[in-house]
């Protein structure tokens, strides 16, 4: 009986410490698993935060372009109401100096003048005639210029919006990269700590004198156990 007793004993403490390696396993084969996780999950956010990121510092880029694109027409468009109001002037000034001349020339004797005065008068309604309609042209080509000018200024403010928002962008980046890092830091020393732990116990296990044995082992001993605990006590 006391022979029995120390093997059923030694049995079942050899199947506590089975029982308690493979714990200890399972364990730090979990934390293994949750630390892979983690980190898989970190390098996915940091990966779509940097192609974000790219995307707004392209629209902005674009934004810029635009709006020197923009500037550079409002510019060209000036310049060209301005050679075109000089060209006119000088055509009708021209005009007016040939006219002037011819109807001159014409009018050597009264009858002529008279038709001179005549014609004169008329060459000066076309002349204003044409003066309103060049005013009318100038005012349109003013307001071309106006609002290419307020298409500039927009696309500038757009442009300082994108830069804003990238600057934003980058600034939320960097403090979810940090959190990122603080947390797989945290992870990091739980991870540690309960290996410590498993150590430990794996120490205390064999300092009792207990020992490990195979998940194969542990089966048979408790199937060696169970055949014990059932048979005849006078057997």
């Amino acid at each position: 009986a006391a022979k029995k007793a120390a093997e059923e004993a030694a049995a079942k403490k050899a199947a506590e410490a089975a029982a308690a390696k493979k714990a200890a396993e399972e364990a730090a084969a979990k934390k293994a698993a949750e630390e892979a996780k983690a980190k898989k999950a970190a390098e996915e956010a940091a990966a779509k935060k940097a192609e974000e990121q790219a995307r707004i510092i392209k629209a902005a880029e674009k934004a810029a372009e635009d709006a020197v694109a923009a500037k550079k027409a409002a510019k060209a468009a000036e310049d060209a109401a301005a050679a075109k109001r000089a060209a006119e002037e000088a055509a009708l000034k021209k005009a007016a100096e040939e006219e002037a001349a011819k109807k001159a020339k014409e009018a050597a004797d009264k009858k002529a003048a008279d038709e001179a005065v005549a014609a004169a008068k008329k060459a000066a309604e076309e002349a204003a005639k044409k003066e309103l309609e060049k005013e009318k042209k100038a005012k349109a080509e003013g307001s071309r210029i106006d609002a290419a000018a307020d298409i500039a200024a927009k696309n500038i403010k757009l442009e300082e919006e994108a830069i804003k928002r990238a600057e934003e962008e980058l600034k939320i980046q960097l403090q979810v990269e940090k959190a990122n890092k603080a947390a797989e830091e945290e992870f990091k020393k739980k991870q540690e700590e309960a290996t410590k732990k498993a150590e430990e116990a794996k120490e205390a296990l064999l300092r009792s004198g207990a020992e490990f044995v195979s998940n194969e082992e542990f089966e048979k001993i408790k199937a060696e156990q169970k055949l014990k605990e059932s048979a005849p006590a006078g057997a």
